[in-house]
């Protein structure tokens, strides 16, 4: 009676021993960095002693690259399921209520207040993602997978689409926020289809879901070309039963990753909470096979912060510190295309400060700045000052825009600048 269901164990084993032997190529970072502000022994009149340093990493395949990046967010049943955190503010934790009924369509132990669930902690992680990005630079789009399931008999409708692109690639985030309004109003439900996310992905990445862009418009050499993937659980659709990992799934998933990693497409995965660090393998895999990286969260609440963390550069550490004082900076902001914004404490006089950066692969570069802070005259509120300066921080993310515009326009003068100096050719 058994010997069935062993050679399929055996078979799919074999078949995910021989995904596994594939490796995406690797290559060397050769990290460079640039300090845009201050200058190297610039006078600072500021009334407290903190300085903002701001400027940009870059690698060597990453310089004047740009960037497409496909948010894809898991809203199978489980992810309606309270996160642990009050994301709303409303004072109120949501909690999955002692007793429930299976809702039709839906997995999961519900949740007293949905705007607390793990769901709505994967859309806020995006929303805060996009003041980061820069439209320049980057395009978006948004997908959502999870698995057209009802009740205990499998698949509803052999027809229905168990991944949705909520949003082609674009330029114009309004469009995202709104595609992500959409999505928390329609809610989490059905089983976890991650192989139909990661094909869709690449669909979009690949220029097939524009009907005004032919087949690859999208697809150049300097354009690098990526999927953030975020699930709360594993592969368990559409050959398993939607509530449990599935070896035929994963095989789906994995195959559907090497595709990705073909296509040249970098997958970061990103597994919140129990369920999916309880059968994690998939979510490595994926990474691994497309050269992404894998994040592991049991607390689900940390993807808010943690997903604007993501790196579309091969950074892999960044460290700005007054070495007067012997102190690392106060604050620090990190974008996924490499612009930073630090701020660091100050003593009165000269201050040597270093800004240093190390690859993923080991490489470093360094800058050393030295910078004067001249103490006002008069310091009636010195603590207010701080407090202030505090408040102003809390505000970076909000105007990192309009600082990356400024500095991208004096790149654009300073080049406009040496192209007019540069001789001609004879």
């Amino acid at each position: 009676m058994n010997e069935v269901p062993l050679k399929k164990k055996f078979s799919c084993a074999l078949i995910l021993t021989f995904l596994t032997l594939l490796l995406p190529k690797s290559s060397l970072a050769e990290i460079e960095l640039v300090i845009d502000f201050p200058l190297p022994g610039m006078k600072l009149d500021y009334t407290s002693p903190i300085a903002p340093i701001s400027g940009y990493i870059y690698t060597t395949d990453s310089q004047d690259i740009k960037y497409e990046v496909i948010i894809a967010l898991d809203t199978s049943g489980s992810a309606a399921a309270p996160c642990g955190m009050d994301l709303d503010n409303d004072g109120v934790i949501g909690r999955a209520p002692t007793l429930y009924r299976e809702l039709e369509g839906l997995i999961g132990e519900g949740n007293t207040d949905p705007d607390d669930s793990i769901f709505a902690a994967e859309i806020l992680a995006a929303r805060r993602l996009l003041r980061l990005l820069d439209p320049d630079t980057t395009e978006v789009g948004l997908i959502s997978f999870s698995g057209d399931f009802k009740g205990g008999s499998g698949r509803s409708n052999i027809a229905t689409p168990d991944a949705y692109c909520e949003q082609p690639l674009t330029k114009e985030y309004a469009r995202i926020t709104e595609a992500l309004n959409r999505m928390k109003t329609n809610g989490a439900r059905g089983g976890t289809n991650i192989a139909a996310g990661i094909r869709l992905g690449i669909e979009a990445l690949m220029g097939l879901m524009s009907d005004t862009q032919p087949p690859g418009y999208h697809t150049n050499d300097r354009t690098k070309k990526i999927i953030l993937l975020l699930s709360d659980g594993f592969p368990s659709f559409p050959v398993g039963s939607a509530n449990a990992a599935d070896p035929e799934d994963k095989i789906l998933t994995i195959s559907a990753a090497h595709l990705a990693y073909m296509a040249g497409i970098q997958i970061n995965t990103y597994a919140l909470g129990p369920d999916a660090l309880s059968s994690p393998f998939t979510l490595q895999e994926i990474a691994r096979v497309t050269g992404g990286q894998f994040t592991g969260l049991s607390n689900l609440g940390e993807i808010i912060t943690r997903l604007e963390e993501a790196r579309f550069i091969k950074l892999r550490n960044i460290l700005v510190e007054n070495t007067t004082l012997t102190k690392p900076a106060s604050e620090m902001l990190v974008s996924p295309e490499g612009f930073f914004l630090a701020l660091v404490p100050l003593t009165e006089g000269l201050n040597k400060v270093r800004v240093s950066v190390t690859a993923t692969d080991g490489t470093a570069a360094e800058k050393l700045l030295s910078l004067y802070w001249l103490k006002p005259e008069t310091h009636d509120n010195i603590a207010f000052q701080l407090d202030l300066a505090r408040d102003q921080l809390r505000g970076l993310k909000l105007t990192l825009a309009k600082e990356r515009d400024r500095l991208m326009q004096y790149r654009k003068e300073k080049l406009d600048l040496e192209l007019q100096i540069k001789p001609k050719n004879p």
